[in-house]
Order: C-alpha cells, then structure tokens, then sequence
C-alpha cells in the first residue's frame, strides 16, 4: 500500500497564510504560526487522529484533530476561532488551522500511514 500525503505550503513571510494539499488533489486554504519551525517531514498514522482533541494547555477542544508533534502540542484540527467561515489567522499557537468542513475532510483521509511535508518562506 502506498503511503498517502499531504503537503502544506505556506505563502510568505508576513502571515501564516498556507495552502495544504492531499495527494488525491484536493487544496485547502489553511493557517498556521509565521516564523514557527514546523517540521519539514513527518508521518502520522490512525493513532494519530483524535476527534475532537481536548487541550488542556489552552483549555478547549479542537474538532478532527491529527498530532503532528506531541511533544509541542501541535495539531492539524478544525479553527475553534472562525468567525462567519473565515479562519481565525490572528490565534495560532503553531497548530495549523482549517475551515469547517475542510478539517473533517483531511482528517478522514488519514486512514493509515501518512507522509506530511511542510514548507515555509522563514
């Protein structure tokens, strides 16, 4: 079985602006922390997927989240701060925000071994 993808691009150095992008094609806009050191390369599997995730760092939940780093608390997961559908750009910790209904799709494309690659300007 071949190992799915998913790819994040973030756009520039000024705002934490991406695009994320699974191997099937499809592109979703996304946020995360400007000037964070995400990981360039990693794998995250079933286990990895917690709906919804209860932070007790921040002391809320996020809906369809997947760990990319335990050990930061950092997580794929739907934005908790979205006003109107648009994403909360201004309130990431460094976890990487997505749109309501987008979240649940990537978080189900996570059916086994996944490959995520991360780029970024800074």
């Amino acid at each position: 079985m071949q190992t799915k993808r998913i790819e994040i691009v973030f756009h520039n150095k000024t705002d934490g602006h991406g695009t994320l992008t699974l191997s099937d094609g499809s592109s979703y806009s996304c946020v995360g922390k400007k000037n964070y050191k995400y990981d360039h390369d990693s794998t995250v599997n079933v286990s990895d997927k917690e709906n919804p995730h209860k932070s007790r760092e921040f002391n809320c939940e996020l809906p369809f989240a997947i760990k990319l780093d335990g050990t930061r608390g950092i997580y794929i997961h739907q934005d908790v701060t979205s006003r109107n559908g648009n994403l909360g750009f201004e309130n990431s910790h460094g976890c990487i925000n997505l749109a309501v209904g987008d979240a649940e799709e990537v978080y189900n494309f996570v059916t086994g071994r996944t490959r995520i690659l991360i780029s970024y300007p800074w």
